[in-house]
């Protein structure tokens, strides 16, 4: 028999009750994995979706939360670190002052990092197969500068002092950029990083090779950090920009992405979460681009620490 009209309205009330609390419970869930206070267990497991490991997983078969784990113990034992404030008059355009730029100390290549060489790890041998096979090619053509002069011309705006390039292929963006205190780039292809290291650069550069991932790169801290168009291949995007953050301690992050290859509005309401970033700028361009002619540029200011 169907249920009186008594019944149904006397219903409604719990029925909004549990959808409410599950919400609520749902974002406090998505708040605390983001902070690294839960899902441990599950990134042990390595079912980072619901649906099992992600088909579009990082090169090599590593646990990100063991990565995630690992990056916060390395650089929380660092009690000497010392803290900084992020530039706060708007989008710290001309104006800053030198006091507020923040430079890393780079060293050199071969100590970048305290784990062995990784030039013949598993994830770099995948890496080079692709280089061999003209995965990228269609970066260093005309076309393909033009995406990094744009790149480059908002890293001016930001008035970045250094600048981590994650996923630096032939340093391409080092030919757009001219005042810099350093650069460090990294790139998970040991013959693509040969070619970036023969660039000139009227700035001190220094490479590592190695999974963007694991966060091979050991400086204290960078001013820009720039995504070029890697996060696509890690388990969970978001995650990683967040692990980077709480290592590097940049002032600025810009994410890069082919709009046919991640869809980067479905993460922001996830960024926006975590409550540590501010969003800046947001633009889509098309270029003649031989491939992946869609882009899409989130430009995100990281809070300062209460």
């Amino acid at each position: 028999r169907a249920p009186s009209m008594h019944h149904r309205r006397a219903f409604a009330p719990l029925l909004a009750l549990a959808v409410g609390t599950f919400l609520v419970c749902r974002r406090i869930r998505t708040t605390l994995a983001l902070a690294g206070c839960w899902g441990s267990r599950r990134h042990a497991r390595g079912d980072m979706h619901d649906g099992g490991p992600s088909t579009k997983s990082c090169c090599c078969s590593r646990v990100f939360g063991d990565v995630h784990d690992r990056g916060h113990r390395h650089h929380a034992s660092r009690s000497s670190r010392n803290r900084f404030n992020v530039f706060q008059s708007g989008r710290g355009r001309e104006g800053t002052r030198a006091s507020d730029r923040v430079s890393c100390q780079v060293v050199a290549d071969d100590a970048l990092t305290g784990n062995p060489p990784s030039e013949t790890s598993k994830c770099t041998k995948i890496w080079d197969r692709r280089y061999r096979e003209g995965a990228f090619s269609y970066l260093d053509t005309d076309d393909g500068s033009e995406l990094f002069k744009d790149i480059s011309a908002c890293i001016r705006r930001l008035n970045s002092s250094s600048l981590m390039d994650v996923g630096c292929w032939h340093g391409n963006l080092i030919r757009h950029l001219d005042e810099l205190d350093h650069y460090v780039g990294l790139d998970a292809s040991s013959l693509a990083l040969a070619i970036a290291r023969e660039v000139v650069a009227p700035f001190p550069t220094a490479f590592q090779c190695g999974d963007l991932e694991q966060m091979p790169v050991r400086v204290e801290r960078v001013d820009t950090i720039y995504f070029g168009a890697c996060l696509g291949y890690c388990r969970d995007p978001v995650a990683q920009i967040v692990a980077y953050a709480e290592c590097y301690k940049p002032r600025h992050i810009i994410w890069q992405e082919a709009t046919q290859f991640v869809n980067i509005e479905k993460h922001l309401p996830r960024l926006w979460m975590t409550l540590r970033f501010d969003l800046i700028e947001f633009w889509t361009k098309e270029y003649s681009l031989v491939k992946f002619r869609g882009r899409k540029v989130v430009v995100l200011r990281r809070r300062t620490e209460s």
